[in-house]
């Protein structure tokens, strides 16, 4: 890589007498990151030219022990404290019921530099972001990274005063020249901020959350930085609300699955049954995913939520040998290493139970953490489904790249098919790219026998709709 000539050429201006030395990331083609200690040496003596004997040491499980030595409370990447710990020195601080804010921040290029530069120059961003987040804030400021781009940190200060503090860190970070390496792109970032008064007594997870729907409401408005209010708390409440819900539904097992048939156009014999998540509320009426998932998925417990339900899919699957499941995996879990592994090693117990399972997965802009997990899941045997194929642009790269057998087309280009020629135009267009890749096409909002032939007509194998079944109890 350029860099790594810069450096050489460095070494050698100086004489090139040691072996000079740097770590570097490999990816492989299933996605797994590979860290290696690069040893390089000059080999004296050559007429023709400069040769040199480079080794590439393996010190992936070295990188994962450090990591673990840290004890789980500090990020790699920045030295920073992660969010767990950050939360416990939030609420010792609160203890001591002095005027404190508290500021979510988001970087907010490092989307688009992974995009152009790749992991690298983001992992460059992050670091030069928290750098300056530290020397911008005020200097009792306790600083964490709390996800891949955003920050908190907290410090002395009341409402109005910590929301002008903040604004002015910001002004002078987005004022500094750029200063990295692989990429000339400025830090800027976004906040939230929410205060606590003396008497108040917030739980730091209340002021935490605040100060996120803050970020959000300064996201959304373009605001830079927005201080949380009454109807920012209102929310927040109403968040904090749903995670104590949610972590009873996973203590209680108050969560239960309803499914929904899958069948072949051509036979309507059900392929396999589709499981969703539901909750009782309060009064014991249902409540449908749409309603509790954002939640889980804005404050990071949706991972604790899929490995339930692929628990749930997999004893149903061992109770009924005679059938097939399929659920769908969360980005969060797809995209994260660790909760990725998580679900490969249950079902890599029983290749029997996971051969009659299938994965509904969503493509990502950034592909290759997903990739890896795929590539892992169709290993331990299980089938993958790519869903709402020919809506985003990326649908065809992650069908040829992804290890699916099988695609589910979205329900806008089915709703109307039988009153609208354009939805039948594109439905044939679909339909021939999964024949090109090899893939099982499956329809959504199929509602009657007539959209069901005509489907069948146009190439589409299997179904899913009230025609086939509504969703119930398993």
């Amino acid at each position: 890589m350029p860099h790594e000539r810069r450096w050489v050429a460095a070494w050698l201006a100086r004489g090139a007498e040691q072996v000079f030395q740097y770590e570097k990331r490999f990816v492989t083609g299933s996605g797994e990151i590979v860290w290696t200690a690069v040893h390089v040496s000059l080999i004296a003596g050559e007429a023709d030219g400069r040769f040199f004997l480079v080794h590439a040491l393996d010190i992936t499980d070295r990188k994962r022990a450090q990591q673990s030595a840290l004890g789980g409370s500090v990020d790699p990447l920045t030295g920073l404290l992660i969010e767990p710990a950050f939360l416990r020195e939030l609420q010792a601080r609160l203890a001591e019921d002095l005027p404190l804010a508290v500021v979510r921040l988001k970087l907010l290029s490092a989307d688009d530099v992974q995009a152009v530069h790749g992991y690298a120059a983001r992992d460059e961003l992050v670091e030069r972001g928290g750098r300056r987040l530290n020397t911008a804030l005020p200097p009792d400021a306790r600083l964490a990274r709390v996800g891949a781009d955003e920050f908190a940190a907290f410090f002395k200060a009341t409402g109005r005063e910590s929301l002008r503090v903040t604004k002015e860190a910001l002004a002078r970070i987005a004022a500094e020249p750029p200063a990295g390496t692989r990429t000339a792109a400025h830090i800027a970032f976004a906040a939230g901020v929410a205060a606590c008064d003396p008497g108040q007594h917030d739980r730091a997870e209340a002021i935490y959350t605040s100060a996120g729907v803050a970020l959000e409401d300064a996201l959304r408005g373009g605001t830079g930085a927005a201080l949380s209010g009454r109807a920012a708390r209102e929310r927040a409440a109403k968040r904090l609300s749903w995670q104590t819900r949610l972590r009873r539904g996973l203590d209680e097992a108050g969560f239960l699955v309803h499914g929904q048939p899958v069948a072949r156009l051509d036979t309507a014999a059900v392929e396999f049954t589709e499981l969703s998540l539901r909750m009782h509320d309060e009064d014991g009426k249902l409540v449908f995913p749409a309603v509790f998932l954002p939640v889980a998925e804005s404050t990071g417990m949706i991972t604790a939520i899929d490995r339930w339900l692929l628990r749930r899919a997999r004893d149903l699957l061992v109770e009924r040998p005679e059938e097939r499941f399929a659920i769908r995996l969360s980005a969060a879990t797809l995209g994260d290493r660790a909760a990725g592994d998580a679900a490969v090693d249950l079902l890599r117990r029983d290749r029997g139970v996971a051969e009659r399972l299938t994965i509904e997965i969503v493509g990502a802009e950034n592909p290759l953490p997903l990739r890896r997990t795929a590539h892992r899941l169709a290993q331990s045997g299980c089938r993958l489904l790519l869903l709402n194929f020919g809506m985003a642009f990326g649908s065809l790269y992650h069908a040829r790249s992804l290890p699916v057998s099988s695609v589910k087309i979205h329900g806008s280009f089915t709703r109307d098919i039988e009153a609208v020629e354009r939805d039948r135009a594109l439905i044939r267009a679909v339909t021939a790219s999964a024949g090109a890749l090899g893939v099982t096409t499956i329809a959504e909002f199929v509602e009657s026998q007539a959209a069901a032939d005509l489907l069948l007509e146009l190439g589409i194998d299997c179904g899913q709709g009230f025609h086939f079944g509504r969703p119930g109890p398993v």
